[in-house]
């Protein structure tokens, strides 16, 4: 039997995707802070 092996041009774009998500992901953490700020240092 031979193996199934993804193609390198998928591997790179599911790479790209990935960092893509995790980077709007942590965006969103990032930017609701400021405007919450005053409600945690209380």
């Amino acid at each position: 039997m031979k193996e199934e092996t993804t193609p390198v041009s998928h591997r790179v774009l599911l790479g790209a995707l990935l960092i893509f998500l995790v980077g709007a992901n942590m965006r969103t953490a990032i930017t609701v802070v400021p405007p919450i700020l005053a409600n945690i240092q209380n």
